[in-house]
């Protein structure tokens, strides 16, 4: 277990980890008068708790209550951290919640880690993508992400559009941009658009959409033709 990076497994042994299947699902219903059942809304993931079993063993009983004093200073944050529980990259933005009851016994003691997730996806590190003009790219994950474009210009260009291909979705910008300049859309943090880090957000056309990318096979598109980077963050459920 890493946390807040501090790799656990050095203090403490693990003995069990429960994580839910699926993040709760809340389902929003409207009941119509005079007809059977309610209409179906929509539904949203509400937050998760992910819940680890440690133990401490040491050599006598005042060792285990110096352990798990230095081990709260350790697990205490006063925002979400990253939670790793395995080796496979995923993680989850985790806090420490609730009551933490510790059971003591001789030269050993336990007690449940409870963790907050309030956002119930989980992340991995995505690859970092170099294209020109068209892509196909497989999007591993099992939820849909926003991805991040980098362009580095070489010429005069008066407008950049980004499109996903498959859905007929795609962003404008019109400004001017000159040989050296740098131009970030970061999708993740809509109209968030900055040439050379200054903020050029009202160079974004009205009609644009800011699309996700599906797990699976996208195809994408950037006019003109020029070497662009797309970044982003694998989402699991």
């Amino acid at each position: 277990m890493i946390f807040n990076n501090i790799d656990f497994s050095n203090f403490v042994k693990i003995e069990q980890i429960r994580r839910p299947f699926l993040p709760p699902v809340i389902t929003q219903s409207l009941e119509i008068p005079n007809f059977n059942g309610a209409k179906f809304l929509s539904n949203r993931f509400d937050a998760k708790t992910i819940e680890v079993d440690i133990r401490i063993i040491e050599d006598s009983g005042k060792d285990v209550i110096k352990k798990v004093r230095e081990l709260a200073q350790m697990l205490y944050t006063a925002e979400p951290k990253k939670l790793e529980l395995d080796d496979s990259g995923i993680y989850d933005l985790a806090i420490l919640d609730g009551a933490t009851d510790f059971e003591k016994l001789l030269y050993t003691g336990s007690a449940t880690l409870s963790f907050l997730c309030l956002d119930p996806i989980s992340y991995k590190k995505g690859p970092v993508i170099k294209f020109k003009g068209i892509l196909e790219h497989k999007v591993e994950g099992t939820y849909k992400t926003l991805p991040r474009f980098d362009f580095k210009f070489t010429s005069e260009v008066e407008e950049v559009r980004i499109g996903h291909l498959d859905k007929g979705e795609s962003i404008a910008i019109k400004h001017s941009f000159k040989p050296g300049d740098k131009l970030e859309v970061d999708f993740s943090r809509k109209w968030k658009t900055k040439k050379n880090d200054e903020n050029i957000d009202y160079s974004i056309q009205i009609e644009s959409d800011f699309f996700y990318l599906d797990p699976g096979v996208n195809n994408l598109g950037v006019y003109p033709e020029m070497e662009v980077k797309m970044t982003y963050e694998e989402r699991w459920l």
